[in-house]
């Protein structure tokens, strides 16, 4: 069992973590025009079929109203396209316009991937990365725990 002390360093270096890498992430979008939050967008369509703007609005943790922005100025660069529903015209569906934008900022993200994991052996990058995910399933089932009481 950890002490109260560790759960700080995790939570403290995790935040750090966090940070710095959208930091980075920023840097080397704004040559594109991308914002870090823009990115975000584009990076939960990434594998997606078609995700409702309410959806992903969800997944962002923002209101719909707030992420309707940030849709248009992806569509008005050519990188996210809406598509009405054919049933109910209140639901758009927003995908990825494939193209040399979206494996650009594919590029990128490796790119930061491959600077932050420099020195990291691929054991050490498995076990990272499993801790990591239990840190995260963790949250959740107490973020459900506390919201469903």
């Amino acid at each position: 069992m950890t002490t109260p002390d560790t759960r700080q360093l995790i939570l403290s270096i995790t935040a750090q973590l966090s940070r710095l890498a959208g930091q980075a992430l920023e840097r080397k979008l704004t040559p594109l025009g991308i914002t870090y939050q823009e990115f975000r967008i584009a990076g939960l369509l990434m594998g997606d079929e078609a995700t409702t703007q309410k959806d992903l609005a969800e997944r962002l943790g923002v209101r719909a109203a707030t992420l309707s922005v940030a849709i248009s100025k992806l569509a008005d660069r050519g990188i996210v396209q809406r598509e009405a529903c054919q049933t109910d015209r209140r639901v758009n569906y927003l995908r990825l316009i494939p193209g040399k934008k979206i494996d650009t900022i594919n590029q990128i993200l490796l790119s930061l991937e491959q600077e932050l994991c420099t020195g990291i052996t691929a054991k050490e990058l498995q076990i990272t990365g499993r801790v990591l995910s239990l840190l995260i399933n963790n949250l959740n089932r107490s973020t459900h725990e506390a919201t469903s009481q």
